[in-house]
């Protein structure tokens, strides 16, 4: 699932995932995200974490405090510049912080590759031999 209110930014996520064989739902907004998430009980949330009308923080607060999604791994994927105590508390309740920024297509789909394989989703040996 990825909740993401920029079109364009959801476009371009997708074409990291392009040439695997993810299903990748979205949502336009936290609200969507949440019941989404509630609904399609997907593997993995991908959350920007500016939106407007509820940020991603307030996302994340309520599928975490929900016994239905507090179980599905979240991976942060935002052009916000965070400081330590956001990426702290980041930090204890996802399984990666990725930057919009990312220096190239291929270190943002291994930072991503690496977040599935710690939250068990794919094996080591799956992806588009990126590295």
């Amino acid at each position: 699932l990825l909740i993401d209110d920029n079109l364009v930014a959801r476009y371009l996520f997708k074409q990291l995932l392009v040439d695997t064989q993810c299903n990748i739902i979205e949502a336009a907004n936290g609200g969507e995200g949440i019941r989404l998430a509630r609904s399609e009980n997907p593997a993995c949330i991908v959350l920007d974490l500016v939106m407007p009308e509820m940020s991603g923080i307030e996302v994340l607060d309520q599928l975490k405090s929900d016994p239905a999604t507090r179980h599905i791994p979240v991976i942060i994927n935002t052009s916000k510049w965070l400081d330590e105590q956001e990426r702290n508390y980041l930090a204890n309740q996802t399984i990666a912080i990725l930057s919009k920024e990312s220096a190239s297509q291929e270190v943002a789909f291994a930072t991503l590759r690496d977040a599935l394989i710690l939250a068990g989703l794919i094996l080591e040996d799956c992806g588009k031999g990126h590295g």
